[in-house]
């Protein structure tokens, strides 16, 4: 089993001015706005810069019950924590637009942490977490696939569950889980091979089971108890071999 919170709701008075906040003031990301007309209603969902987890609701009070609740969904209690990869940096640039500090930065066994106000009074830890010794302090930033089928090469890389950052005539950006950039770069020729990169998902047979529905052949799913993992190949349009591994998340190996 797999679970993950995908949304946390945070209650506004006003959409826009939720959004100038926390897009304009903290540099969110906009993630989604969509007007729902059968609530009569917007669909407000923004995320830290980075972020690939958990992302924030806007939700706009809409009942005599709900509106009490603005700026006080806690009771006073801290409801949020904003991790960040430079403390210093952040609270500099929050202090200088004006957000309100209401407890100053402490050096905690956890990390630097600062206590904010939000536009509507809720409180929000800023916390720079203290890194764990053995944690890499590197990762893979960018992998290059060549193509000479960019419309079919970047249908097959949403196929496997990559979300689109920027789609261009001669390169297109796909982000996987943890940050890391695929890029799709246009040629007038490929020369068929390996792909330049391997793959790893949580739920191998749901992937399998996709790309068959797709129509994409994926070769069957054969163990590999030497390296702990199932593992399966399938071909992308423009005829690389791609290799697809189960990760330790699954209940198969691992």
């Amino acid at each position: 089993m797999k679970q993950s919170l995908g949304l946390v709701s945070l209650v506004v008075r006003d959409y826009d001015e939720a959004i100038a906040f926390f897009v304009g003031t903290l540099g969110f990301r906009l993630v989604e706005d969509t007007y729902v007309p059968e609530q009569a209603k917007r669909w407000v969902v923004v995320a830290p810069p980075g972020a690939t987890g958990c992302q924030l609701l806007l939700a706009r009070a809409s009942t005599p019950e709900q509106e009490p609740r603005i700026g006080d969904q806690t009771g006073g209690r801290v409801g949020w924590f904003l991790h960040t990869d430079d403390f210093w940096r952040d609270y500099a640039d929050y202090r200088a637009k004006g957000v309100v500090f209401v407890r100053e930065p402490k050096q905690q066994p956890y990390g630097t942490v600062a206590v904010f106000r939000d536009l509507y009074g809720n409180l929000w830890d800023l916390v720079e977490p203290t890194a764990v010794a053995d944690d890499p302090v590197v990762a893979i930033g960018h992998v290059v696939l060549p193509t000479d089928r960019m419309a079919d090469t970047c249908q097959f890389l949403r196929a496997l569950g990559m979300r689109s950052v920027f789609a261009g005539a001669e390169v297109a950006v796909f982000e996987l889980r943890g940050g890391t950039h695929v890029l799709a770069m246009r040629r007038d020729t490929v020369v068929a091979g390996d792909a330049p990169f391997d793959l790893m998902v949580d739920d191998l047979s749901a992937m399998h089971r996709r790309l068959t529905d797709l129509g994409l052949a994926p070769s069957p799913i054969e163990p590999r108890p030497a390296i702990d993992h199932e593992v399966f190949t399938v071909r992308e349009p423009a005829g690389h071999l791609l290799t697809i591994f189960s990760s330790h998340a699954t209940d198969g190996p691992g």
